[in-house]
């Protein structure tokens, strides 16, 4: 087991330097900043950007967007995914209401919030209407796919419904749609950031993106992309270590 993990050490960080010396190569013969900034003058940016006395601030509040868009999805992916998964009926009527989510255009949808809400909120909505057709969609499976003969024998046994939720229904779900939660809050985090950079929203990564942008100072964007890279690396690590456990715990 350790030699697997020392392994795939190995090559996550041989891919690693691949990247870096593609970038730098690339950098070089391209000879323009404005293009591809090197990764020296990308360094000298992001130094710049953690010197920045507010950049706890930008970075809690995108993260804070982030995080109430994916519970807020969440929430309502449970209650209805539930019913849904329940009653066919139900899940039937909330097709067609699904089937626009997923066709709008990101872009699309960015715009419409930002008419509908003011800047702060706006990626918060975005998010939702992003993700949450995502998690309805494992919810419901995970109860279709729910064994039976289990919750035939609870009834058999009189088990009160309160207690098959709480000790059948819950954990199942849990388990099943768990390993998606880093992939679909990664998700959360890069379409609240778009709406961000799009309606500028103020204390904000993509905020800071677009004034980048408008400076043309590309190794800035480039400094912004290494910090959320980063970020969702470390929610990806701690969300992961957090289900490991309570997965193992159950």
């Amino acid at each position: 087991m350790k030699d697997y993990f020392c392994t795939n050490k190995k090559y996550s960080l041989i891919s690693i330097v691949m990247i870096l010396v593609i970038w730098q190569v690339g950098a070089i013969v391209i000879n323009n900043e404005i293009i591809v900034p090197k990764i020296e003058t990308t360094l000298l940016s992001l130094g710049e950007i953690v010197n920045k006395g507010d950049i706890i601030l930008v970075i809690s509040s995108t993260l804070l967007r982030s995080f109430l868009s994916f519970l807020i999805s969440l929430f309502f992916a449970v209650m209805l995914g539930v019913l849904g998964g329940l009653f066919e009926k139900f899940h039937y009527m909330l097709l067609p209401l699904l089937s626009v989510f997923k066709s709008l255009p990101t872009m699309g949808i960015i715009i419409l919030a930002l008419i509908w809400l003011d800047t702060d909120k706006a990626p918060i909505f975005i998010g939702f209407i992003i993700t949450f057709p995502i998690l309805y969609g494992s919810i419901v499976t995970s109860i279709k796919n729910m064994d039976t003969n289990l919750i035939n024998m609870c009834k058999v046994y009189k088990v009160s419904k309160a207690a098959i939720v709480k000790e059948v229904y819950i954990p199942h779900i849990y388990y099943y749609v768990a390993d998606t939660f880093a992939t679909v809050l990664g998700l959360t985090i890069k379409v609240v950031i778009a709406g961000e950079v799009v309606g500028q929203a103020k204390n904000s990564i993509g905020g800071y993106i677009q004034l980048e942008k408008v400076y043309l100072n590309t190794s800035g964007v480039f400094a912004w992309m290494i910090i959320v890279v980063l970020l969702n690396f470390l929610i990806d690590l701690v969300l992961n270590s957090i289900i490991s456990h309570t997965v193992k715990w159950k």
